[in-house]
């Protein structure tokens, strides 16, 4: 990462974000996951008005509801945040580089065999060679 650049909801590099900061980065990150549910994601966030908390650094991934004890509540951790980007990142650019070959396999009513997607990228590597 870049000095000075936070990918999280800051008017700062160093400030720390607000909780009404934090619910916006999810709800972003929610209509980024599904855009054509973004009216329907931000209906249920209206409906639920969860609160959102932002735990300390851990080992691991965290991103639950709170105990059944307290309900409406998000926790997740920054590091949480920014993996979950970086899944959805990953993820589409997959779609992205297999699209041809996935809407060629559809058009011709053919299966997808992913044993075979493993040898036509050692068949590329060979002929780059």
């Amino acid at each position: 990462m870049r000095a000075g650049f936070s990918c999280m909801p800051c008017q700062e590099p160093d400030s720390k974000p607000t909780s009404e900061q934090w619910a916006e980065a999810i709800q972003l990150l929610l209509d980024s996951t599904v855009p054509e549910r973004k009216d329907e994601f931000r209906r249920l966030w209206r409906q639920y008005d969860p609160i959102v908390s932002v735990i300390g650094p851990r080992a691991g991934f965290t991103m639950e509801g709170a105990g059944s004890e307290i309900y409406g509540v998000i926790q997740f951790s920054p590091k949480d945040l920014r993996l979950i980007w970086l899944i959805g990142f990953t993820s589409w650019r997959a779609v992205q580089a297999y699209s041809g070959l996935i809407f060629d396999k559809a058009a011709k009513e053919e299966v997808l065999d992913l044993a075979a997607l493993e040898l036509l990228e050692a068949e590329n590597v060979a002929v780059e060679r």
